[in-house]
């Protein structure tokens, strides 16, 4: 019924599986799915919350609801689900991104700051965390930290001359 569309008739049928074995967690994702199509966003949620309770192995519960959060503005909770994540499987570049960039949704821009430091930990500096670092520490008003960031990028490619020429755009700006 999901498959074809008819939300209503998925909803009874999932809820029918969920009332025969009440922790199935495939079901209480899917009904999570079959009530966001239906725009009963605090019903999807109340289901996918119990999907990853039941299976906080599962990532893509927690990747799912954390998308679902960010619909709704809850950047705090998709945030929280993204460390979870990161915890889980600290190997995952995407994880880490996707993170901080609901930490600065959620107006924690300095743990966000911590979260690149981490992922550069494991990856090494780089344009990319640098950028976001940099662009970061500018909303924060930290401009010495900023440039501290692209001079860090310099040393650890000294070869580049783009980098050099972002960091004199950076202070002619």
């Amino acid at each position: 019924e999901k498959l074809l569309g008819n939300w209503e008739k998925a909803a009874t049928k999932f809820k029918e599986v969920l009332a025969q074995d009440p922790k199935n967690d495939a079901a209480a994702y899917e009904l999570a799915r079959v009530y966001e199509a239906l725009k009963d966003t605090d019903k999807a949620v109340a289901s996918g919350r119990n999907a990853v309770e039941w299976n906080p192995a599962n990532p893509w519960y927690k990747y799912y609801l954390a998308d679902l959060y960010q619909k709704l503005g809850k950047d705090k909770e998709a945030a929280d689900l993204y460390g979870q994540l990161v915890k889980a499987d600290p190997h995952n570049e995407g994880y880490y991104f996707k993170w901080a960039y609901y930490l600065v949704r959620a107006s924690q821009p300095a743990e966000a700051i911590k979260v690149y430091d981490q992922l550069e930990k494991m990856i090494g500096i780089n344009e990319e965390t640098t950028r976001h670092k940099q662009t970061i520490y500018i909303g924060m008003g930290e401009y010495k930290k900023a440039a501290k960031e692209v001079q860090d990028l310099i040393s650890r490619f000294p070869k580049n001359i783009e980098y050099k020429h972002m960091l004199a755009t950076f202070y002619d700006q």
